[in-house]
């Protein structure tokens, strides 16, 4: 809509690991439709947070024998450096 803000998009490419705690709690996030604060840690080691909702986190990995998903997570906000 014209005069909304898109914050955009952040896509992440994951090993589908259902142990993992990070994707446990992205699952709770994505079935309950909700808002969160994100927190990424860069490479560099800046921490960065967002208002976000997980719009996609396939179940399995893709079928190319790593085991491997494309997480989709949309900014809802600012982003900001925690």
């Amino acid at each position: 809509l014209a005069g909304v803000a898109d914050y955009g998009m952040l896509n992440i490419k994951i090993m589908r690991d259902f142990s993992d705690p990070g994707q446990i709690e992205m699952e709770s996030m994505r079935a309950i439709s909700r808002t969160v604060t994100g927190i990424f840690t860069l490479s560099n080691g800046v921490a960065i947070q967002f208002p976000c909702f997980v719009m996609r986190l396939p179940i399995i990995g893709n079928d190319n024998g790593l085991g491997t998903a494309d997480a989709v997570l949309k900014i809802a906000g600012k982003v900001t450096a925690a």
